[in-house]
């Protein structure tokens, strides 16, 4: 019962009027209290602001422009050794495995299913039939710029609008079906060891996922599930390894799919790692591998 109540009250404050309050604060030009706030940031997540490609915290004019900050290569070398997927993200792993049939693990006794986080797609679900998935959770801290783990074709772009929950311990623990509640972006890319899925999902304080394809297309009005093909002629549809893809307001949940004996997750990463976007996350598993 007290679980219940406080799983409440931190999604009724969070979700509706704190949110909203944030994403105003987050956009406005404030001079000295913008530059004041992300400093106090800075200081309370440790971040390494060195890292970043623009250092100088004064030449950030709102705290949204700091959130979506662009890192400095030099501090993230991409692993281009092409039997290698490497991190979309910095982050941490929330969760990390092999997909039961078509059924997801989220927490304790928490399973969510492949055609539900797909949005009813079956065909798509089909193709990740116990495959391998990785969820990466975004904190404020880290950088919320997404990456290309490998090259691939991007195919097809679905976006589901839904609900916008808190991400934490506490409510992956305790909310069923946590990622198939809230809004998501799932893209398909074809690669030369078959399809791939990633899957931006929006919790509590984002109010737009920003794609190098279609610009912002969360809102808060939009109830419409939406799909948009590509080709290779059409512009971005081929991405190679490393290239950036998108960004979160702020910090926020990427989840990928992989076909089902097709990649090895390498053994040093378990719930709770940190990921550093770049640094390799699974190889192939060709027959150099088996």
């Amino acid at each position: 019962m007290f679980n219940f109540i406080k799983l409440f009250f931190l999604n009724l404050t969070q979700k509706r009027f704190f949110s909203f309050l944030f994403v105003w604060f987050a956009n406005k030009e404030l001079g000295y209290i913008t530059s004041l706030s992300i400093r106090f940031f800075v200081w309370f997540y440790k971040i390494n602001i060195f890292e970043s490609k623009n250092n100088n915290i004064s030449n950030y004019k709102t705290f949204n422009d700091f959130f979506i900050r662009s890192l400095d290569k030099k501090f993230r070398p991409v692993d281009f050794n092409n039997n290698i997927l490497t991190f979309p993200s910095d982050g941490i792993i929330n969760q990390i495995g092999r997909i039961n049939k078509d059924q997801i693990f989220q927490a304790k006794d928490n399973f969510y299913s492949l055609e539900s986080l797909l949005a009813g797609n079956s065909e798509l679900s089909y193709m990740f039939y116990k495959g391998s998935f990785i969820n990466i959770h975004l904190s404020p801290g880290d950088c919320h710029r997404i990456y290309m783990p490998y090259q691939g074709l991007l195919k097809k772009i679905i976006y589901v609008p839904s609900n916008f929950d808190i991400f934490n311990k506490f409510s992956s623990n305790n909310t069923p079906n946590l990622f198939t509640n809230n809004e998501r972006i799932i893209c398909v890319f074809e690669t030369n060891f078959g399809s791939i899925v990633h899957i931006f999902i929006g919790s509590a304080f984002i109010r737009s996922i920003k794609t190098i394809w279609l610009d912002k297309i969360t809102s808060f009005s939009n109830k419409t599930i939406r799909t948009w093909h590509w080709n290779e002629n059409k512009e971005f549809a081929n991405l190679f390894k490393g290239q950036e893809i998108g960004y979160f307001n702020i910090g926020s949940t990427i989840i990928n799919l992989f076909p089902s004996n097709k990649v090895k997750f390498l053994e040093n990463f378990k719930v709770g790692s940190r990921t550093k976007f770049g640094s390799a996350m699974c190889y192939l598993l060709d027959d150099k591998y088996k």
